[in-house]
């Protein structure tokens, strides 16, 4: 596996990673101005590192927080590790820069996203009842995952 700390000229592997895999994708355009923000930073892995990227992570850490903005891996590279590697990236980059703690929010369905968080030590700190949009325009759920991290 492979990984790098991305770039705001990265916008458009971003931007194409998330599109192949949510319903509500964001554009090269928000991904351009996220990463332009001081307190963002994102990382992009790849099973292989001639091969193009397979998965991105955005977050920041403000206020003595994390968050996890968005962690994508397209279906032909899930269950590799990428989405843990870039996660514990993440993790470690929150951790330098002084929070306590990191959150993020997910689908209640997206069971597999669910496991993995559960893995890498959240656990439910709450719900926000229709959050997300199904494809269909129906509300999903999304559970709010926290994890307490240790001093730097």
């Amino acid at each position: 596996m492979w990984m790098r700390a991305a770039a705001v000229a990265d916008a458009p592997a971003f931007a194409s990673i998330h599109g192949r895999c949510f319903e509500q994708n964001w554009s090269e355009r928000s991904f351009r101005t996220l990463l332009q923000d001081d307190v963002v930073f994102g990382f992009l892995a790849a099973t292989q590192p001639e091969g193009g990227f397979e998965s991105c992570l955005l977050a920041r850490a403000a206020g003595g927080e994390g968050e996890i903005l968005t962690l994508a891996t397209v279906p032909g590279a899930r269950r590799k590790g990428l989405a843990s590697l870039l996660l514990n990236a993440a993790i470690e980059q929150v951790i330098r820069r002084g929070a306590s703690g990191v959150f993020l929010e997910v689908r209640e369905s997206n069971r597999e996203a669910v496991r993995l968080y559960a893995k890498a030590g959240f656990r439910t700190a709450g719900r926000r009842a229709g959050y997300f949009v199904s494809a269909g325009n129906e509300p999903v759920d999304a559970l709010i995952l926290r994890r307490d991290l240790p001093a730097s």
